[in-house]
């Protein structure tokens, strides 16, 4: 097995791409962060870290890392997990988590673990779901969809900072994030006379894009608007040209991962988030 850390984006995404491709969904975070890069960092930047373990110049496992956050690796043998793992040991030993597939991504944690000494806990198992339109179903709800607007900042940055309780990796300026979204066009809500619930997008991919942020404030609850918020987002996203969308979920809360498979949503891979001790 030979591993490759690759000096830029396009030599990463030209060994990677049509192994990632491969599951598109279930690699959607990668993917998303992918087409985010920068080609080169620029001087005083932390340097991303693009790795890619090749069989016979095939791709079997590949692994990301944008500094300070968790390295994201995909699915693999063990064999390439041991690969990465030992890699990271020896070139980034404060490493703070690991996220993906949940088998490579436990894998890559106890071999990190055993280089380095240092323990590991699972803090979150996570589901990735994909959304096709053949399968999408749009509820109603009192209200409308609507794109955030500047006038929505400031609720939105408290929503923000409210969902990201749990739900890492946080944003660490909330209000920056939603000015930010809402510029790019990427935040949406349920109006019902007001906010009532929010929704972004990021990390396109060739043919997807993830759905993310979706929250409510518990006083708007129990009404269906996060479910009509979604499926008329995702209803919006694929008959403007989107072959799918996917998201991922908290396993531990059931409510969610119920919302989304009645709206359509299939899970495509069980995941999971290891942060290191």
């Amino acid at each position: 097995m030979k591993l490759t850390r690759h000096e830029t984006r396009t030599s990463f995404s030209e060994a990677a791409e049509s192994f990632l491709l491969e599951a598109e969904a279930e690699n959607g975070l990668m993917l998303g962060l992918l087409g985010s890069l920068p080609e080169g960092a620029e001087i005083g930047e932390p340097v991303p870290v693009l790795a890619t373990v090749a069989v016979a110049k095939h791709v079997v496992a590949c692994a990301l890392k944008t500094p300070p956050h968790r390295v994201v690796v995909t699915r693999g043998p063990d064999e390439a997990l041991e690969v990465l793992a030992r890699e990271f040991a020896e070139n980034d030993p404060d490493l703070s988590g690991v996220l993906g597939p949940r088998d490579s991504t436990l894998a890559f944690a106890a071999r990190w673990s055993a280089a380095t000494g240092r323990g590991h806990k699972v803090i979150m198992a996570q589901g990735i779901y994909r959304l096709d339109p053949e399968h999408l179903t749009v509820p109603d709800a009192p209200g409308h969809l609507r794109s955030g607007t500047p006038d929505d900042v400031e609720l939105i940055a408290t929503w923000i900072e409210d969902f990201q309780t749990g739900a890492p990796p946080p944003h660490s300026k909330p209000r920056s994030a939603a000015e930010q979204r809402i510029e790019e066009g990427s935040m949406f809500v349920w109006d019902d006379g007001q906010p009532v619930s929010v929704v972004g997008l990021s990390g396109a991919t060739p043919n997807g894009i993830r759905i993310s942020l979706v929250y409510t404030p518990p006083t708007h609850r129990g009404k269906g608007y996060a479910s009509a918020l979604v499926g008329r987002l995702g209803h919006h996203l694929l008959d403007g040209g989107k072959d799918f969308c996917f998201l991922y979920t908290d396993k531990a809360s059931p409510t969610p991962n119920k919302i989304y498979r009645e709206l359509g949503f299939r899970l495509v891979c069980d995941g999971v988030l290891v942060d290191f001790e």
